[in-house]
């Protein structure tokens, strides 16, 4: 018996014997692709946000001579408005009587503005102590107040004295002997005032006994040194 298309199914299955299987081809990465990410131990560097770089402002050491980061206070003169101030030739330096309570003496440095012109004074006179001889024996320490008065607010503040007006401070010792003794050594015989903000210096005498040296407040209205 003879099967229809027999011719044409043997060629089929011989083309199909003569076949082998290919192998599967590997797929390669298109072109521009990115490279797989790798990890590595390496950290990245970060600059410190405090770290200098070039361009950035330095700040300079405190000037020369600066030993203190203590506010320096400017002089009233230098306010818009306030009277120059004081010079010593504008000033009459005159003594207080002396008083004294619990043994705490005082007396009191007279600014007498001589001139037409309004000045300021601000700040504590440079007091020395003179023995017998003349000689300077102790510089007065300066102390916002003493028993007896000083500054009402225990600071110093600008003074205007307007002419023939005063301003005022405080000299200030102890009359206690102490050590054993039996009286205060040295008693002061004069003492070398200076005013405020000048160099010109008065010698004034004066019987003033202190045994722990002497104290200067700063300067104030009046003639009184701010007596309590």
């Amino acid at each position: 018996m003879r099967i229809a298309g027999w011719p044409a199914l043997v060629v089929g299955v011989a083309l199909l014997a003569g076949c082998t299987a290919a192998p599967p081809r590997a797929l390669s990465a298109p072109s521009g692709s990115a490279k797989p990410f790798v990890p590595t131990s390496a950290a990245p560097s970060v600059t410190s946000p405090l770290a200098s770089t070039a361009g950035d402002p330095v700040l300079s050491s405190a000037p020369a001579g600066v030993v203190s980061s203590t506010p320096v206070l400017s002089s009233p003169a230098a306010v818009a408005g306030t009277p120059k101030a004081c010079t010593s030739g504008q000033l009459a330096v005159t003594l207080g009587e002396r008083q004294q309570v619990m043994n705490q003496p005082v007396i009191a440095i007279i600014f007498t503005n001589t001139s037409s012109t309004p000045c300021t004074l601000y700040g504590y006179p440079g007091v020395a102590g003179l023995d017998a001889h003349g000689d300077q024996s102790v510089q007065a320490y300066r102390t916002p107040q003493v028993y007896m008065g000083g500054a009402p607010t225990g600071v110093p503040t600008p003074v205007t004295v307007v002419s023939g007006a005063q301003a005022s401070a405080l000299i200030g010792g102890t009359a206690q002997p102490v050590n054993g003794q039996t009286t205060c050594a040295p008693d002061y015989s004069a003492v070398l005032v200076t005013p405020p903000g000048t160099s010109g210096s008065s010698k004034r005498s004066v019987d003033f006994p202190s045994c722990t040296g002497l104290a200067i407040t700063p300067v104030v209205p009046g003639p009184t040194g701010g007596l309590f």
